[in-house]
């Protein structure tokens, strides 16, 4: 199957999210986490550049099937290979990979979540499954952090549903949804270890920054305002350096 679809990674795009999510990452870490972000972004594409039925469970097995070749060192994709030797070595389980793979499918189907416990499910999956991979690489203390993760990436899908779905996958209200986003970051806060902060800081910025646009999602109009909605570049960067600083300061009084 071909998988030249037009891509670049936004992590080297000077003004996106995913740039300012990484800009403080270890030199030694962010190459891997720079490949699983790829991955991702890739696997995401399923959405974005399916418009019929059997092309996107066609891409689904595709996937499925370069995930499961992560284990014996085959995969065909270059930001795969570069992670084989991480779950080679025990530092990545790629089901996570393949757990997230399956959420981001979901979308497709555009099944509305009319629970709220539906919805926080397929966030914990969609947003999850990527974040605790992430934590993986990034040597966190997965033991300790389930908490935080398991609220950030409702966080995340909350965002995401907003400012990027419309309605399609949810029927509670945007404020209602606006609400839960801003309750679900605050948990994960209260349950944030201050020995991981700086280990998980990709998150932590990229949750904040997520959450800075829904403010302003709240004050416009139409769903097309809703996609245009963005920061610009220096208030992502005073985000990502404030929560850098604080991640430090917090590791710091913590050792």
């Amino acid at each position: 199957m071909s998988t030249n679809l037009s891509f670049q990674n936004p992590a080297l795009i000077t003004g996106t999210t995913e740039y300012y999510s990484l800009l403080f990452v270890n030199k030694n870490a962010y190459k891997k986490v720079f490949d699983l972000l790829e991955v991702v972004q890739r696997m995401e594409q399923l959405v974005a550049h399916s418009d019929e039925t059997q092309l996107h469970l066609t891409r689904v097995n595709w996937w499925q099937q370069q995930l499961k070749l992560m284990q014996q060192q085959q995969a065909t994709l270059p930001a795969i290979q570069q992670l084989q030797a991480e779950v080679a070595s025990g530092n990545l389980n790629q089901q996570l990979l393949e757990q997230c793979l399956a959420a981001i499918s979901d979308e497709f189907f555009s099944t509305k979540f009319a629970e709220n416990e539906q919805l926080k499910s397929w966030c914990q999956r969609r947003f999850g499954m990527a974040n605790m991979a992430m934590a993986q690489l990034l040597n966190a203390d997965i033991d300790n952090i389930a908490q935080f993760i398991q609220h950030s990436a409702e966080t995340e899908g909350y965002c995401y549903l907003l400012l990027n779905k419309s309605a399609e996958l949810y029927t509670q209200s945007t404020e209602q949804l606006s609400a839960m986003a801003e309750q679900s970051w605050q948990l994960a806060l209260s349950n944030l270890p201050p020995s991981q902060a700086e280990k998980l800081l990709p998150i932590l910025i990229r949750c904040s920054i997520d959450l800075k646009r829904v403010t302003k999602f709240a004050k416009v109009k139409t769903p097309l305002e809703a996609q245009q909605i963005d920061l610009l570049p220096i208030n992502k960067f005073y985000l990502a350096w404030r929560w850098h600083r604080k991640a430090l300061a917090l590791t710091k009084n913590n050792s």
